[in-house]
């Protein structure tokens, strides 16, 4: 048969797997984690894999999944053989055939940690992309949707933020930045008021009076933009150096901007990987000063290109 797939037959999967082994290479030698494996799956038929551990469990499973190859033997799905495939059919075979729920949900870190790696490169697309490969594989981890969100009102989509931070808030009402990322997106179509509005909801104080500061200013109300960036300052000035950078640069001051910048980097920060792209400090960009902080902090673009990231 071919190895081709059918995708009018997407549930009419059936497994077959004949003599299968799958061997790993140590520095401590070889192990075999299958030997010679034969087993049969009928289409519908539920099955539970039991042993103790060590004994081969999952290793089988990332070979059905297409996630793995097997050192020797066939890997039968519908008769074609997965072993056998291109790495476009297994992907196609992933796609529309395979449905993983990891137990421990172990790519959901890596893929948000990739995520934030493209941000400090300013890659803020593949971002995205990574960071909704992240939500598709947990949909109720609300660190994920946060990181999704909050880039989609970066990049000005807004009406796709607006659906994401809702979810967030659903799915963890405490954490922080998830009213405040709703605020952003309205603060960046210069909808002030229901910038403050959202924002004022927020669990955490620095990131409300973040959004509350911009939008004041925005709508020249500066006394109480000014009131909000006292109470950041009196309150968060040891762990939100960053935050109060952004309401200065938002603010174009460009002096107290790079100041409080400077502070967030000795403070090492973490919000100092996304300043490349952050739609707040777009102001200081073309200020002499902005290059050199990149340059200090390892993220210009020759740095970069240089460090391989």
């Amino acid at each position: 048969m071919s190895a081709d797939l059918n995708p009018m037959n997407p549930s009419g999967v059936s497994v077959r797997l004949e003599n299968v082994w799958k061997r790993y290479h140590t520095a401590a030698g070889e192990v075999l984690a299958l030997r010679g494996i034969d087993w049969q799956v009928g289409p519908g038929e539920p099955v539970a894999l039991m042993g103790p551990s060590g004994c081969g469990k999952t290793t089988l499973l990332n070979l059905v999944a297409g996630m793995d190859r097997p050192s020797e033997g066939a890997i039968l799905i519908d008769d074609g053989d997965i072993a056998r495939f291109s790495e476009r059919q297994l992907e196609q075979y992933r796609l529309r055939k395979v449905g993983v729920i990891f137990q421990f949900f172990n790519l959901i870190p890596t893929l948000t940690a990739a995520g934030n790696l493209e941000i400090a490169r300013g890659n803020i697309d593949r971002a995205i992309e990574l960071y909704r490969k992240a939500v598709d594989l947990d949909p109720v981890n609300p660190q994920a949707r946060a990181f999704l969100a909050f880039n989609l009102a970066a990049t000005k989509r807004f009406a796709e933020a607006r659906a994401e931070f809702p979810r967030v808030v659903e799915l963890n009402p405490a954490a922080p930045w998830a009213h405040a990322g709703l605020g952003l997106s309205y603060l960046l179509e210069n909808k002030f008021e229901e910038a403050a509005t959202a924002a004022q909801a927020d669990a955490g104080d620095w990131a409300r009076l973040l959004i509350v500061s911009c939008a004041r200013w925005g709508q020249k109300r500066v006394k109480e933009s000014e009131a909000a960036l006292d109470e950041l300052i009196k309150n968060d000035a040891e762990t939100a150096a960053y935050q109060i950078a952004e309401v200065h640069a938002y603010r174009g001051d460009k002096d107290k901007a790079f100041e409080w910048l400077e502070r967030a980097r000795r403070q090492r920060d973490p919000g100092l990987a996304g300043l490349r792209k952050d739609p707040l400090l777009t102001n200081l960009q073309d200020d002499p000063r902005w290059n050199a902080l990149l340059h200090t902090m390892g993220l210009a673009g020759d740095q970069l290109k240089t460090s391989g990231l």
